[in-house]
């Protein structure tokens, strides 16, 4: 499954509606993160952006992948800058995962 165009369609007609981050993120976040400053967060579908100020709010390094060009164009211009916040317009399509990774 890869990115949906009516996505696309949404974002450039503005008609997204998160705009607040999610609040069982927010917990999560606080009880099991170990959030503090530099550490590094990736977020596989960002949308419109609605966790990103919660991340930066704890100094977090914010990566994100979001299949809309116009999204991920608009979350650039509006959070970028800092040197905290890239986000990447890419579609992802299913791959199987051998073996071990890490994202440290």
């Amino acid at each position: 499954m890869g990115f949906s165009s009516e996505w696309e369609t949404v974002y450039k007609e503005n008609k997204q509606l998160s705009v607040w981050p999610w609040s069982h993120l927010v917990s999560l976040a606080h009880r099991y993160g170990n959030l503090h400053e530099g550490m590094r967060v990736l977020e596989i579908g960002c949308g419109a952006g609605a966790n990103i100020p919660f991340f930066i709010s704890v100094g977090a390094d914010y990566y994100g992948v979001e299949g809309s060009g116009t999204m991920a164009k608009r979350l650039n211009e509006k959070f970028g800058g800092g040197g905290h916040l890239f986000v990447l317009r890419k579609e992802i399509s299913p791959k199987p995962l051998y073996g071990t990774a890490s994202l440290t």
